[in-house]
């Protein structure tokens, strides 16, 4: 679930990690651990995710004399830290490049960017000498960081958000070639759906919409899943509009077909689509985009005076993955009888009396041995 904390920041009216920032924070992370999530965004740069977000990087930079950059991590091991005391094992790093294509460098900014002072100008291409000089740097001193709080093991690695189509192909692949010279113990995840990537290897692990998953495992290419504003109709998702019954169905579709991973960007984005204006997540469901973002599609908590309160949706799916888990300890086939019914994201039981004989048939299992 990715996580917004310039959502938090404009929410609660706190300045990006104050003090009355980390307050806030610390029950939406609990939050995400009561609910089954074991992995959480780390803000490291601000994410380049739907627009030009307000800044909330957690690093902080200075040029060095002569040449080059200073790094003060004390916030990124906050974040980390405070991650770790409420139970969030794995950490899921910025974005490299830009969304859609890999077309830029991302914004970076001095200090933590509270006065907006990039390091470089928003149209510097991706694979730049500039942008290079500076990840030349910087990636050696993450995976310093990362041995040192003995995490690397447990961190994801992304390039860019959902490309797609020849044109992206090309500069993804430029983009991820660049990650490989510099940090070739770096492996990446990413949301995407175009099979192309998979096939030619430019991701250590694809993550394709429920709509192209199976085409992606019937290729033998492992992979992670993800929904969003779409697909809908007879797709699994967890809009205000799916019924519950098929939302608890996450966690067996997930294991009936050996996702690696699940992923979703919205927690808690609280904002109109592609911009810096809060709405009032209350009454407004759709960040003002309707019908291209479906009702429930942004965020899965609502922000509470001293936390989050959660959705019927969020409380629902964290039951899925519950069955998930049971599923797991039992040890259940995925490719046998009691899953069989479940042929496909779209094609599977969509009722509580089959999930009540499914978990019975479970807990009969696990109580004989």
């Amino acid at each position: 679930q990715w996580f917004y904390a310039d959502a938090i920041c404009d929410f609660y009216q706190v300045q990006p990690f104050s003090e009355p920032f980390w307050t806030i924070m610390r029950p939406y992370l609990r939050n995400l651990t009561e609910h089954f999530q074991d992995c959480i965004y780390v803000p490291v740069f601000t994410p380049p995710l739907d627009g030009v977000k307000r800044p909330t990087q957690l690093l902080k930079i200075a040029r060095r004399e002569g040449g080059g950059y200073l790094f003060d991590w004390s916030d990124v091991k906050r974040w980390v830290d405070l991650a770790r005391e409420v139970g969030i094992a794995h950490f899921e790093w910025t974005h490299f490049f830009t969304q859609w294509g890999c077309k830029n460098a991302i914004r970076i900014y001095m200090g933590q960017g509270f006065d907006e002072q990039l390091l470089w100008p928003p149209e510097t291409e991706a694979t730049s000498d500039t942008y290079r000089a500076f990840l030349a740097q910087f990636l050696p001193e993450l995976k310093a960081f990362l041995d040192r709080e003995g995490i690397l093991e447990r961190s994801f690695f992304h390039v860019s958000d959902e490309p797609h189509g020849a044109d992206h192909v090309v500069s993804y692949g430029k983009a991820r070639q660049v990650l490989r010279d510099l940090a070739p113990w770096m492996r990446t995840m990413d949301a995407l759906s175009d099979i192309a990537f998979g096939r030619l290897g430019l991701v250590d692990l694809p993550i394709p919409s429920i709509e192209t998953t199976l085409q992606f495992i019937a290729e033998g290419i492992a992979c992670g899943t993800y929904f969003c504003c779409n697909p809908r109709g007879r797709f699994l998702n967890r809009l205000m509009d799916t019924p519950l019954a098929k939302i608890r169905m996450s966690g067996w579709l997930f294991y009936r077909f050996e996702s690696k991973l699940f992923l979703h960007w919205g927690y808690n984005y609280w904002y109109k689509r592609q911009s810096r204006q809060l709405i009032d997540p209350f009454t407004v469901s759709d960040a003002g985009n309707w019908p291209g973002w479906p009702y429930g599609d942004t965020f899965c908590v609502y922000p509470g005076p001293d936390g989050p309160i959660d959705s019927i949706r969020w409380e629902v799916f964290a039951e899925s993955l519950q069955d998930y888990a049971l599923l797991q300890t039992v040890g259940a086939d995925a490719a046998g009888a009691l899953l069989r019914p479940l042929k496909s994201f779209e094609d599977f039981p969509k009722n509580a009396r089959w999930l009540a004989k499914a978990r019975a048939s479970l807990l009969r299992a696990r109580a004989a041995r």
